[in-house]
């Protein structure tokens, strides 16, 4: 018989259209999948328009993807979400690193 898990009652509650997202940009984050995550992190901020949050990971990947491949359009992009983020949050610790790794403080 297969025991019953403590969190099973958690197992039928379906992820909401923000959560999926969350969960699949984070992911494709963390493995490396920049242009991926940029997808779903794009589609997030369209959902979530005055959360930060997509906006500071959107520019950290883009800075990645800049690094790895040199393309100033990426660069660009970085610093244009970062100031978006800055704009939502201007006292967030990350937002505040990335505005100085981009030499935007």
């Amino acid at each position: 018989m297969i025991s019953k898990s403590p969190k099973s009652k958690n197992f039928y509650n379906v992820e909401n259209k923000e959560q999926r997202l969350t969960r699949v940009a984070h992911v494709k984050y963390l493995r490396g999948e920049m242009k991926d995550a940029l997808k779903y992190f794009d589609k997030l901020a369209e959902i979530q328009e005055d959360n930060y949050i997509p906006y500071v990971y959107m520019s950290l990947a883009c800075e990645y993807v800049y690094n790895k491949t040199g393309k100033k359009k990426f660069l660009k992009r970085a610093k244009k979400l970062i100031v978006k983020a800055a704009e939502l949050n201007p006292a967030d610790e990350q937002v505040l690193l990335q505005l100085k790794n981009l030499g935007l403080f």
